[in-house]
């Protein structure tokens, strides 16, 4: 019964090993294939309508945007974590990173709430996708102590 029991204590060990090996393997070709596809997006531009098909609808023989993007950035603090980018009253993010792009759809209302902080914010409308007629690219907002409104958005 002795030789039974090391040969199940083998039998295990080698088992655990491989299930060890196996997965050491799997997680290893998973990260390279990420750094992979990070490496493949940094040597192209993205095109955002090709990448995403299914942001434009057909309207006849014409695609026409559902939504777009708008790239907003702090122009004089580089993290700024409490204040927020409203998106109709809601929350969708903050400036840590110092700047944030959202997706916008005609007739949204931006603003950003910068009341935690007591000096003066600028934020710039830094990008937005080729539909955005409204906000241009490079407008200014100042932000001191409130909630500062950046206005509608309006897609050509």
């Amino acid at each position: 019964m002795n030789k039974l029991e090391k040969i199940l204590i083998v039998c295990v060990l080698v088992g655990l090993g491989a299930v060890l090996a196996v997965q050491y393997i799997i997680v290893f070709d998973t990260a390279e294939l990420f750094f992979k596809i990070g490496e493949h997006l940094e040597q192209q531009p993205v095109t955002f309508y090709e990448e995403f098909p299914e942001a434009r609808v057909t309207a006849s023989d014409t695609y026409q945007s559902i939504f777009a993007t708008i790239t907003i950035q702090c122009e004089n603090y580089s993290s700024l974590e409490k204040a927020v980018l409203l998106i109709n009253g809601k929350e969708v993010g903050d400036f840590r990173d110092k700047k944030i792009t959202v997706k916008v759809s005609s007739g949204d209302v931006l603003a950003i709430d910068g009341s935690f902080y007591v000096h003066e914010l600028i934020f710039k409308v830094a990008a937005t996708s080729e539909n955005v007629a409204q906000p241009e690219i490079g407008q200014v907002i100042r932000v001191c102590g409130d909630i500062g409104m950046l206005g509608e958005v309006r897609l050509k």
